[in-house]
């Protein structure tokens, strides 16, 4: 009896003795295989995709945190470093210690003129200046606003309520008001003055010196503007022309205590100590019972006493 034939396991056909598939079905099983590792290849580097993202952002979160720590580092380092020290400023040796001088707090201020009396076309200004005169600010100021609603070029009225903003404590507010009366009367130095006070007031030192500067020329014989022009001056740093400036104020108004006192301020900054000391006396000499009249003497004394064995040598 002859042995059966072998045959296909997958399509039946007669198969030689040494195969085990035909090669149609051989081809196809491999086409297929080919296709399913084809299909399978995304989903096997899927992961391995993934996996640097993950990476990335594991990183970035790394990297975030970094910066927090650092950010969070400066502020502590920041909060806890001190303000930058003064820098040192050379200074010549001086025969009285830096920490004994006399220092702004005997700074004086600007004097106001009183406004102008001129008669005004106005009933309101003259109750306006009624009442400055009587201290009644609040009601002054109406009195002057009503005369500018009627008349908004009147430079008393405009003067008026610059003057009485001034004593209110208001010199921003009242800046406007002056500049516009010496805009309308530009060569009266009543109101440039009242102008060059409320400008040093907020501050505009180098403007109110020019405008200190311009009523010199106008006014020379007011001991006021000098006064005023050394204080402003003194405060720009500029203590040369302070001294130059307070010295013609004392020259022109000997008994005018405020300017001695700034003058002997400045020369004490300027370390020439006989010559501060001959201003603080005669300050004292106008003022012998002012507040800080036994510190300036005692002051003075040491100022002397240092000058002495300079003058034996």
């Amino acid at each position: 009896m002859s042995e059966a034939p072998r045959r296909c396991p997958r399509c039946g056909d007669k198969l030689p003795a040494e195969q085990k598939a035909c090669l149609r079905c051989l081809r196809e099983s491999a086409a297929r295989r080919r296709a399913a590792a084809a299909a399978a290849a995304p989903a096997a580097t899927q992961p391995a995709e993934a996996a640097p993202r993950a990476s990335r952002r594991g990183w970035m979160l790394v990297a975030a945190a970094v910066v927090a720590i650092v950010s969070l580092g400066g502020i502590a380092a920041r909060s806890s470093l001190s303000a930058p020290a003064e820098p040192v400023v050379e200074q010549r040796p001086s025969s009285v210690a830096p920490e004994t001088r006399f220092s702004a707090e005997f700074e004086p201020t600007s004097s106001l003129p009183q406004p102008v009396t001129g008669v005004s076309s106005t009933s309101a200004h003259n109750e306006g200046f009624a009442d400055f005169q009587a201290g009644n600010f609040g009601s002054a100021l109406e009195r002057f606003q009503e005369a500018l609603e009627r008349d908004p070029s009147n430079a008393d009225a405009l003067n008026g309520a610059g003057q009485t903003l001034l004593q209110m404590g208001r010199a921003a507010e009242a800046v406007p008001f002056l500049a516009r009366a010496v805009e309308e009367r530009p060569g009266n130095a009543t109101y440039r003055f009242n102008y060059a006070v409320a400008l040093e007031r907020i501050g505009s030192l180098p403007m109110a010196v020019s405008e200190y500067e311009r009523l010199a020329r106008q006014t020379p014989s007011d001991h006021r503007l000098f006064c005023n022009m050394g204080l402003a001056l003194r405060r720009l740093g500029r203590d040369q022309e302070a001294v130059a400036a307070l010295e013609k104020a004392t020259a022109l108004a000997p008994n005018q205590s405020d300017a001695w006192l700034a003058l002997a301020l400045t020369l004490d900054r300027q370390q020439r100590p006989a010559e501060a000391a001959d201003a603080f006396d005669q300050f004292l000499t106008l003022v012998p019972d002012s507040p800080d009249a036994p510190r300036i003497r005692e002051y003075v004394s040491r100022l002397r006493q240092a000058q002495a064995p300079a003058a034996a040598r």
